[in-house]
C-alpha cells in the first residue's frame, strides 16, 4: 500500500448549488445525494459551512455586531472587558472595563458602541448565552434601550 489516498476537491460553486438543491428547490437529502453522486455527510457539512459564512460576513458596516466578555490578571487582581465588535470591519466599537463582570458592564459596552457609531435601525447583536446576557437586568433594561435604538 504505497499509494497515497487522494480526496476530491469540489469548487465553491458546486457546493453552493448542491446546498441550493435542498434549500431552494426542495430536494430531499437522499435525492440530492443520488443526483450529485456525493455522500450525505458532505452535503450536511457544506450546508453548515455556508450558513456559518453567511451569518458572520455582513455586507455593510453596523449591520451585525457581536459581544463577549474577557478578563486579564493584573497585579491588583482581575479586570474584565466587555467588548462589542462590528463584524463588517472586525473592529471593536465598545470596550468598557470593570472589576466585576455584570449585566451593567454589558450594557455600558453596548451604549458606548451605540454612542460612537450611531447605527441605523435593523442592526443585529449576537452574543453567547452567558449569565450576563440573560440576566433580568439586561433583559429588562438593556433590551428596551436596544429596541429604542433600532437594534434587534
Amino acid at each position: 500500500m504505497t499509494e497515497k489516498r487522494t480526496y476530491s476537491q469540489y469548487p465553491r460553486a458546486f457546493k453552493e448549488e448542491a446546498v441550493a438543491l435542498m434549500t431552494d428547490q426542495g430536494y430531499s437529502v437522499q435525492k440530492a445525494v443520488v443526483s450529485l453522486g456525493i455522500r450525505s455527510n458532505l452535503l450536511y457539512r457544506w450546508q453548515r459551512q455556508l450558513e456559518d459564512q453567511r451569518s458572520v460576513n455582513p455586507l455593510s458596516e453596523d449591520e451585525v455586531w457581536a459581544g463577549d466578555i474577557t478578563y486579564l490578571r493584573t497585579h491588583q487582581g482581575w479586570i474584565y472587558f466587555a467588548i462589542v465588535m462590528d463584524l463588517y470591519f472586525r473592529r471593536i466599537v465598545g470596550w468598557p472595563i470593570d472589576k466585576r463582570t455584570t449585566s451593567d458592564l454589558i450594557g455600558r459596552a453596548l451604549m458606548m458602541a451605540i454612542n460612537l457609531r450611531q447605527p441605523r435601525a435593523g442592526l443585529v447583536f449576537h452574543s453567547d448565552r452567558g449569565s450576563q446576557y440573560t440576566g433580568k437586568l439586561y433583559l429588562k433594561y438593556e433590551l428596551s434601550q436596544l429596541k429604542a435604538s433600532g437594534i434587534g
